[in-house]
């Protein structure tokens, strides 16, 4: 549930402090990714972007493309509450069909505005503690803002307090809650908190100090590169589903405390060299 009791915005602040969240519970679930060919494998999150694109600490460098991706993809339905007689093609007066050709009630999003809330996250302007998405589903904690008027060209723009957001809903109440919660349906499975495919660039050079200096200390003015290799490579973190000693997570208590308190699946990562680039010159 991606609405609140009254049908708008997020359910769940984290101002507020009450909690769990209820969408919390799709963690507990994982639906493949099968389009356009079968992507998924056990544990794996490829083929998804991950929301903590922020890079820390050099935050003045802007990495959102991936979830600008996402979020351009989808629309959002807009319906004021001035289109009541004719927004499904009935003229409640008169009971004659008047097809409404003039108004687009599916908007985009509108990007820049909505990436202002991951911004205010990222740097606690909200919450007073700079924090990263810790699930996915936390997407649903956060207004989707449209791009909307007759030529879909503007909107309401972001606050931190979510007036402007609020007051724009309010005046579209004939949006239903399964039209608001749809964009959320929709972006939350191309989303994820936890990257499992990385590309590390790297500078590697073999040195040779004089023959005779007894602390091996580099000295730019004697010693020698002998030689150099830049080039990148693709590393995949994965979990192998036949390992027999992941215990069973599902059994409850008994199979997790015999390894110990604090038993979690991360240590059971592995890694592989996907591919390897080298770069000449």
């Amino acid at each position: 549930d991606s609405t609140s009791s009254t049908g708008i915005g997020p359910p769940y602040s984290a101002i507020t402090g009450k909690g769990p969240p209820d969408h919390l519970f799709m963690d507990l679930f994982n639906m493949p990714v099968v389009e356009p060919y079968p992507i998924s494998e056990p544990l794996s999150t490829a083929g998804r972007v991950n929301m903590n694109y922020q890079i820390v600490p050099f935050t003045y460098i802007q990495r959102s493309t991936g979830v600008r991706a996402v979020l351009k993809a989808e629309r959002m339905t807009v319906i004021p509450n001035s289109a009541s007689n004719v927004y499904k093609g009935i003229n409640s007066g008169s009971g004659i069909a008047n097809n409404d050709t003039t108004n687009n009630y599916h908007v985009p999003i509108n990007v820049d505005q909505t990436l202002l809330g991951f911004e205010d996250w990222f740097n606690g302007t909200t919450t007073g503690t700079k924090d990263i998405f810790r699930s996915a589903t936390q997407i649903c904690d956060l207004y989707l803002y449209p791009l909307y008027d007759s030529n879909s060209s503007s909107g309401p723009s972001y606050d931190s307090q979510n007036v402007n957001i609020t007051a724009f809903w309010q005046a579209h109440l004939l949006t239903g809650d399964n039209n608001l919660e749809r964009p959320y349906a929709n972006i939350y499975p191309r989303l994820t908190t936890k990257s499992n495919t990385f590309t590390v660039h790297y500078c590697v050079e073999t040195l040779k100090t004089v023959v005779g200096e007894a602390d091996n200390t580099w000295d730019e003015t004697k010693d020698v590169v002998t030689g150099q290799y830049r080039g990148s490579s693709t590393i995949e973190r994965y979990v192998d589903p036949n390992d027999s000693t992941i215990p069973d997570f599902a059994t409850g208590a008994a199979a997790i405390s015999s390894t110990g308190p604090g038993t979690a699946l991360d240590r059971y990562y592995k890694f592989r060299v996907v591919s390897t680039k080298q770069f000449a010159p």
